[in-house]
């Protein structure tokens, strides 16, 4: 009787394991910073990146996106502004990064393609492109549902 006990543990073990493996859950090793916030994307990417050298100061802000007063709220699900885009697009459309301006944007840089509207990003032939990486955490965030 014993036995079974022990098997029944073990099976349970077996199976929360594999359901762990199935919904993507690596134990923290490569996932420990979790979903992607957009508090993450601003901190990493876009303050340092965009926030400062084109995209604040009001009615002045490059495209008319302002990052600098809500950012997040500047950005999802908002259509395009900048003459070159209008009726391009919206600039983050949660879970659909292949449908986002911010993603395919810094994407086409990255790829040396040409943007769906207006200038890649960053723009400039002088400025480099976003790291992979950083390309990668907005794909993430908004495939997540661009969450807070």
């Amino acid at each position: 009787m014993n036995v079974g006990r022990r098997y029944d543990f073990r099976s349970s073990v077996a199976a929360l394991t594999m359901l762990l493996v199935a919904c993507g859950d690596d134990g923290g090793v490569g996932g420990a910073q979790g979903t992607v916030t957009f508090a993450r994307i601003d901190e990493e990417i876009l303050k340092p990146r965009c926030t400062f050298a084109c995209h604040s100061g009001g009615e002045f802000a490059a495209g008319g996106l302002d990052l600098e007063i809500e950012p997040r709220a500047a950005l999802v699900e908002q259509n395009a502004t900048a003459a070159v885009c209008i009726g391009g697009g919206q600039r983050v459309v949660p879970f659909e990064p292949e449908a986002s301006l911010l993603y395919l944007k810094v994407a086409a840089k990255l790829a040396g393609e040409a943007a769906p509207c207006g200038d890649t990003m960053p723009p400039g032939a002088s400025e480099p492109a976003l790291p992979e990486e950083q390309v990668e955490l907005i794909r993430e965030w908004i495939e997540a549902g661009a969450p807070e």
